[in-house]
């Protein structure tokens, strides 16, 4: 990962001045680049070629002297922006992030050089090779300022900040050298690693990469929300160890009757008249099933017909969905709720009938009696070798983990390699 800052373009009065003196290279540039300095990120801040008489080319060709790559956050501000946009439209050059500070496209009034490096039409397939584009602006910005960043966003879309008394982002306009919020939109996503040496950097492609994508799938996971669950057959996932699959592939999924419970809430367990299965949460339930050091977790996937099987909620669900009932109890009263639920209600309360649908949908899991063996589609063997395993063995079976991690979970369930078993 790298940053590169392209500053803005200043007026004729600055042509003269010295390094100690001139401003367009300064305002929050410095001290975002000491911050990013300490976090181990290289930043590059060019000194763009006569600015106060901006020429594309010029700054074109001093600007490729640094590299640009995939995991390349670009930084403009004011004519900074122009020159970033024209750039990426022009090579169709990928990169993480784009942000644009106070963009500027508007030239003054005959002022030929800036038409020139203004004036251009904009790529509008930028943004299909940007992963994030976020555009800084101020409530007090100039009028042709706002503008400019309407022509931007327009085009390139992407996330608006305004934030109050900024005004053209310059050290007179924001009254601090300091700019937090760049910084988190910089950091935002990244992940950093503490060495040994006290010094910390950004983690490794690979580990950018792989947190890259669970970013993404917990954004899917809002979409699962409330959407599962819709059709007849459901494709659901059993957590076991190896010890009990040969029993299983030849009877199937069965209560785990008088066998003590590998799942406990903390103010009960769970039930031993059922089969508890779900969408996402097998990992965690194959691993609480390993309880010595030469067991092997395993993943059952299955197939239910809703209209064939009878299926109940979890009694974990009923009993968040009535927090109403024991939010002010004491903790012995909880734990005598909790075990007096019965999922099984449904059948003589027809209210309840679907009750199963609304634990599946916003929890994540579902009982049955049992799973026959003509239901088991195939399994998998884990292995707590896999560093991946353990971001998904140890998660809060909640409606809250539910919303924001479903579809981390399930992609790994279904990236698994699975024997097949009743073709």
């Amino acid at each position: 990962m790298n940053c590169i800052i392209i500053h803005g373009c200043p007026s004729d009065a600055e042509k003269a001045m010295n390094p100690e003196t001139r401003t367009y290279d300064k305002h929050w540039i410095p001290w975002v680049k000491e911050k990013l300095t300490e976090k181990g990120i290289k930043i590059e801040t060019p000194l763009m070629p006569e600015p106060w008489h901006p020429n594309y080319e010029k700054f074109k060709a001093e600007f490729e002297k640094y590299e640009v790559a995939e995991d390349t956050v670009l930084i403009g501000h004011s004519c900074g922006c122009a020159f970033l946009v024209r750039w990426l439209g022009e090579t169709k050059q990928r990169v993480a992030k784009l942000i644009l500070v106070a963009p500027w496209k508007i030239p003054d009034e005959g002022d030929k050089a800036r038409e020139a490096f203004y004036i251009y039409p904009i790529d509008k397939t930028i943004k299909d090779r940007v992963q994030e584009i976020v555009m800084f602006t101020a409530d007090d910005e100039e009028k042709d300022g706002k503008k400019s960043l309407m022509i931007y966003h327009e085009a390139l879309g992407g996330e608006i900040i305004e934030l109050k008394g900024h005004g053209h982002y310059t050290m007179s306009d924001m009254k601090t050298n300091e700019f937090q919020e760049l910084l988190n939109i910089i950091f935002k996503g990244v992940v950093f690693v503490a060495y040994p040496d006290g010094t910390t950097k950004p983690a490794p492609e690979s580990v950018q990469k792989a947190n890259q994508r669970k970013t993404e799938l917990m954004e899917k996971s809002k979409e699962n929300w409330g959407r599962l669950g819709k059709h007849r057959h459901l494709i659901l996932y059993h957590g076991t160890s190896k010890k009990n699959l040969e029993k299983i592939l030849k009877e199937g999924i069965k209560p785990r009757g008088d066998k003590k419970s590998n799942w406990e809430t903390g103010i009960g367990t769970s039930r031993n008249d059922l089969v508890y299965l779900t969408y996402c949460y097998a990992c965690y339930y194959a691993g609480e099933a390993c309880k010595e050091d030469d067991d092997i977790p395993v993943v059952i996937k299955v197939r239910i017909n809703q209209n064939k099987t009878e299926l109940f909620p979890d009694e974990e669900y009923i009993f968040r969905a009535s927090q109403d009932k024991w939010k002010d109890m004491s903790d012995t009263d909880k734990i005598s709720l909790y075990n007096s639920l019965d999922p099984k209600m449904s059948r003589i309360n027809p209210n309840l009938r679907d009750v199963w649908k609304e634990s599946l949908k916003f929890m994540g899991t579902v009982c049955v009696e049992s799973v026959p063996v003509h239901n088991i589609i195939g399994y998998a063997e884990l292995s707590f070798k896999d560093a991946e395993l353990y971001e998904h063995i140890d998660p809060s079976v909640s409606p809250e983990n539910y919303y924001s991690l479903s579809a981390f979970y399930i992609d790994y369930l279904e990236r698994l390699n699975y024997t097949p078993v009743n073709k």
